[in-house]
């Protein structure tokens, strides 16, 4: 019974893992922005110099900044500035308890191998936990790629109204830069890179587990 218990939370945090990491090689990819940039013709309403100024300063602050401390910049106006705020801090949590549950990950691997008797035995755990967690995470990430596909402003709207207490993300491009620079079609891209990346992770921990047990 420990075991089964340890397995199945060994392949819960290795769900959460695969895309907490996913997420933070994407969201502070600047190359990734500079080609998003073109795509969506940001340069026509900002110089490339301008964008490529504020985007250094903004992954620098959502990675680095104090928590509640506002960006300072004039490109944000002070709504725009509370909203990264939020953002900020969200992303600030998210890479802290990534980094608390990869060493709680790290942890149940090695109870799970000293659990053992049997080298065998530890070879069929660890490739159930493997096998367990690529299915779920896929399964998982495949279910929100349709709903995404199917209606993505949906998706967006109650993603933002689950993740943030406040209405500030509510934005006018008449009046916000911060939507300028990240339309509907940039977060599409995100989650559509964000899902490959993610799709290739758990079908490569699918096929990890499934060597293991079938050794």
């Amino acid at each position: 019974m420990k075991r089964i218990i340890l397995t199945a939370l060994g392949a819960a945090l290795l769900v959460f893992l695969v895309f907490s990491y996913a997420l933070e090689f994407v969201a502070f990819d600047k190359s990734f922005y500079v080609q998003q940039y073109k795509k969506n013709n940001l340069y026509a309403h900002f110089s490339r110099e301008e964008a490529d100024k504020v985007t250094d300063k903004l992954l620098s602050y959502l990675r680095y900044e104090k928590m509640n401390v506002q960006i300072d910049t004039p490109f944000f106006n002070d709504k725009e500035k509370r909203h990264l705020v939020d953002v900020k801090d969200l992303l600030q949590k998210e890479s802290f308890y990534c980094t608390v549950l990869t060493f709680i990950f790290v942890l149940v691997v090695i109870i799970l191998y000293f659990s053992n008797d049997l080298r065998i035995t530890s070879r069929i755990t660890y490739g159930t936990l493997f096998f367990n967690a690529g299915v779920v995470g896929l399964s998982m990430m495949l279910t929100l790629g349709i709903l995404s596909i199917l209606n993505f402003s949906m998706v967006w709207t109650s993603f933002h109204r689950l993740v943030f207490s406040n209405n500030l993300w509510m934005l006018n491009p008449a009046t916000d830069n911060l939507i300028v620079l990240f339309p509907e079609a940039f977060f599409n891209a995100v989650v559509t890179k964000l899902f490959i990346l993610m799709g290739v992770v758990y079908l490569f921990i699918i096929a990890c587990g499934s060597w293991l047990k079938a050794r």
